[in-house]
């Protein structure tokens, strides 16, 4: 972790150290943007996805987004007579809800992969959303992830008020691709558990003001009772000592598991 005046860097996903394969660096401001809109549409009652996208000559190619295209959840093709059995014969949780998946309207994918090549970048993953899954990668999205793309990035809204960001890596055949109405699966939305996918460190970076709203969103403070607007807040345990001085500065240690910081502003 590095901070140096107003610019610094922090680990924000799920997984990290020794529970990851690499990493996947991109600006905090984009995540807080990726984040506010996915917990819009979820709102809706809807499913997030599209495409993080790149200029080639970004540091860190292809493992790295400075933008982000979302597609029209209300085009989801997903219930189209085409998809919906497919869908249907991956087990239980997909006949139980037919909003679990996503089928992208082709025509919308197509006018977004022009107009990405047309302004010289290229897409460097895919993302969506999981609406009552943790931030796992599913069994269902390893068969669907385009292998095009070494990467893919889960945003986990099963608890809105606590989002998680997981990208994973993700290494797959070319034929290994798609699902079919002849299946009989169970448990498609249950993680992936071959060694194709591993999970990467989400490492966001600069400025200190949008780590420090990300960070809050990622990872509330906790307050004890009686607190009162203005006063000191608790830095969660889920947040790393590395990371909490990337993004709070200094903080007060009142015993070895808990820090206290005065409340972001």
């Amino acid at each position: 972790m590095r901070a140096n005046g107003d610019a610094a860097q922090a680990v924000v996903s799920l997984r990290r150290g020794g529970d990851v394969h690499g990493a996947v660096t991109v600006p905090a401001a984009l995540c807080l943007g990726l984040l506010r809109r996915a917990a819009g549409i979820h709102r809706a009652g809807l499913k997030s996805y599209g495409l993080l996208i790149a200029e080639p000559g970004a540091a860190g190619y292809p493992f790295t987004a400075t933008g982000v295209v979302f597609l029209d959840s209300r085009k989801n093709r997903r219930n189209d007579p085409g998809h919906r059995a497919a869908f249907r014969a991956q087990g239980d949780y997909f006949r139980q809800f037919d909003d679990a998946g996503f089928v992208a309207d082709p025509a919308e994918l197509l006018a977004a992969c022009r107009a990405i090549e047309d302004s010289g970048q290229e897409i460097v993953a895919p993302f969506h959303s999981h609406r009552r899954q943790p931030a796992n990668f599913s069994l269902i999205d390893y068969r669907l992830h385009n292998p095009a793309f070494a990467w893919h990035l889960i945003i986990s809204l099963r608890d809105p008020h606590r989002p998680v960001l997981q990208p994973f890596g993700v290494a797959k055949d070319p034929s290994d691709f798609g699902i079919s109405d002849r299946d009989a699966h169970q448990g498609s939305e249950l993680a992936y558990q071959g060694p194709e996918v591993k999970p990467l460190a989400l490492v966001v970076h600069r400025p200190r003001r949008a780590l420090r709203r990300l960070s809050h969103t990622l990872h509330p403070q906790t307050a004890p009772a009686g607190w009162q607007q203005g006063e000191d807040v608790m830095i969660l345990n889920s947040v790393s000592d590395d990371d909490a001085r990337a993004i709070f500065g200094d903080w007060t240690s009142v015993k070895p598991y808990i820090r206290i910081v005065p409340q972001p502003g």
